[in-house]
């Protein structure tokens, strides 16, 4: 297992039959070479993106079998906000599981009030940003017991969110949001946390769920599944939840996926044994 290492470069070599992959260390920037039979690739349809090309540039039936399903393929953000409390959380109403937000189309969710606007000012942030990542609050989940309210934001709103700080994220998520839904049943208890995740930001993700785009169908993901064979034998061997045909944008997705890749190199290896 090598860690902090990133991979770099993926070959073929048609004379050996051997994959080459060049690891560069994050953490000194040395640079390695490991040598291989199979490679099983999981990386995000985002990370794909910006990478595919350069990792396998010299493999040019591999981009040719999947430049164009990566293009189609939509990559989505959804990013969570985490409200931490000192204490059990007392003001969520005992008849209410979630909060999902309902509104028409030309309506905005919010109208900032003066003194809201007076803080998002003091903190360096637009407003009118402010006000786009609280019209991006998909809904919110609360756990009594474990003192945690979580909040979860989508689309450019997530993305808009991620430049926001700590205090920034609990002023919007608790005294505007869950404030104005609830009532004012918040006011006595303020979170002491609010931790987000940054799946835009993390290079090497930039986004957190894949989608049918208006250009992409199912074949795109059929064609991004295919494992890459340039003698016959599976060598590349792709999974991820962007590659599962039925329950993409989903961690149970991404891990069968993983289990159907170490079953096409267990096929394959049990069939290549049997044969010698």
């Amino acid at each position: 297992m090598r860690l902090s290492s990133e991979v770099t470069k993926v070959a073929f070599d048609d004379s050996d039959h051997i994959l080459t992959v060049e690891l560069v260390n994050q953490l000194d920037g040395n640079i390695s070479n490991l040598t291989c039979n199979h490679v099983i690739w999981t990386t995000s349809v985002g990370y794909l993106k910006e990478n595919f090309q350069k990792i396998f540039s010299s493999e040019p039936d591999l981009i040719h079998q999947k430049q164009s399903s990566i293009e189609n393929l939509g990559f989505g953000t959804a990013n969570k906000v985490i409200l931490v409390y000192d204490a059990p959380i007392s003001f969520w109403p005992d008849n209410t599981a979630d909060l999902h937000p309902l509104i028409s189309v030309n309506q905005t969710k919010y109208s900032l009030n003066k003194g809201e606007r007076a803080f998002l000012t003091e903190q360096n942030v637009d407003p009118s940003q402010a006000q786009f990542v609280l019209d991006g609050v998909l809904c919110v989940s609360p756990s009594v017991s474990m003192r945690f309210v979580i909040v979860w934001i989508v689309g450019e709103a997530a993305l808009a969110a991620e430049s926001f700080n700590e205090l920034v994220l609990a002023y919007l998520c608790h005294n505007i949001f869950l404030s104005r839904y609830l009532n004012g049943a918040v006011d006595n208890q303020k979170p002491s946390r609010a931790i987000m995740s940054y799946w835009n930001k993390n290079r090497f993700e930039r986004g957190s769920y894949s989608y049918l785009s208006v250009r992409a169908s199912l074949d795109d993901r059929d064609r991004l599944r295919q494992s890459y064979t340039p003698d016959g034998i599976p060598r590349v061997v792709f999974a991820g939840e962007a590659t599962h045909s039925h329950y993409s944008s989903s961690v149970h997705g991404a891990y069968e996926s993983g289990i159907n890749a170490v079953q096409i190199l267990r096929q394959y290896l049990e069939t290549a044994s049997d044969c010698r």
